[in-house]
């Protein structure tokens, strides 16, 4: 049965939950709700909670307060609403969406989409090659140098929406800008867009640019010549790091700096 467990948790069943947190329930639960298996809906409260998707394909809702929403293992959507949240993806391959407040956003291992929107966020993509939305706000979009030097360019991320006015990009392993190549690039779209997220969908390419459009606000191919322009940055000799779309480099420059290990 659904409960509390003495080591702190909530835990929900072993099967398919469609569960609503109400205010309080979490209370003295010092580890938050716990899914298990199945592939479970999670509906937060107006207060802040921790919710951990666990195994199997979750949709977790945050809505108000300052949440913690885990995805676990598989493939998942989290939702955080309002509130300053702290939303990572663990393993698979999961849709995220930070919502309105200053949050921190983390794709965990696999090919992630990263979406936040107004606030001072924090983007880290992790392992994967993962798509990075900041909407408004002063943003700061963080590329570990250790994850592409394991997978190499499979972990090098997309910055979308990156703003030379407000946004900085962080690079972890002690490196500065002085130690990154800064180029520009133009990339195909297929290259570009190659998410296991996107490629799921079975769409044509220019359908998934459309969709794209819808989901981040970010015209990815404003010329629709099936080429995405922006600037790479790289390390280690040509090891991409990143990419930065619709950017020169002269408006990456200045704005990248070396941030502590995550």
């Amino acid at each position: 049965m659904p409960g509390p467990t003495p080591d702190g948790f909530y835990d929900l069943s072993f099967g398919d939950d469609d569960f609503l947190i109400t205010p309080g329930l979490l209370a003295g639960l010092p580890r938050g709700l716990r899914a298990l298996d199945g592939n479970d809906t999670i509906q937060g409260s107006q207060v802040a909670e921790i919710v951990n998707g666990n195994l199997g394909n979750d949709y977790l809702f945050g809505a108000g307060g300052d949440d913690f929403l885990q995805g676990g293992k598989g493939q998942d959507v989290l939702m955080g609403d309002d509130g300053n949240d702290l939303l990572n993806g663990n393993i698979g391959e999961d849709l995220i969406y930070a919502g309105i407040g200053n949050d921190t956003v983390r794709g965990g291992k696999d090919s992630d989409l990263l979406m936040a929107e107004d606030g001072d966020d924090v983007l880290i993509g992790d392992f994967g090659a993962d798509l990075l939305t900041g909407g408004a706000g002063s943003d700061l979009f963080i590329l570990r140098t250790d994850t592409v030097l394991i997978e190499g360019e499979k972990s090098a991320d997309l910055i979308l929406d990156f703003n030379k006015f407000s946004d900085r990009i962080g690079i972890t392993g002690g490196l500065t800008e002085a130690n990154v190549v800064i180029r520009q690039q133009d990339l195909p779209i297929a290259e570009a867009l190659n998410n296991p997220l996107l490629a799921g969908l079975g769409l044509s390419v220019e359908f998934i640019v459309e969709i794209f459009e819808l989901l981040t606000g970010v015209d990815v191919d404003p010329n629709r010549d099936g080429i995405i322009s922006g600037t790479a940055i790289e390390i280690n000799g040509g090891t991409p790091l990143g990419f930065v779309v619709n950017a020169l480099p002269t408006d990456v420059q200045g704005h990248i700096f070396s941030v502590p290990d995550v």
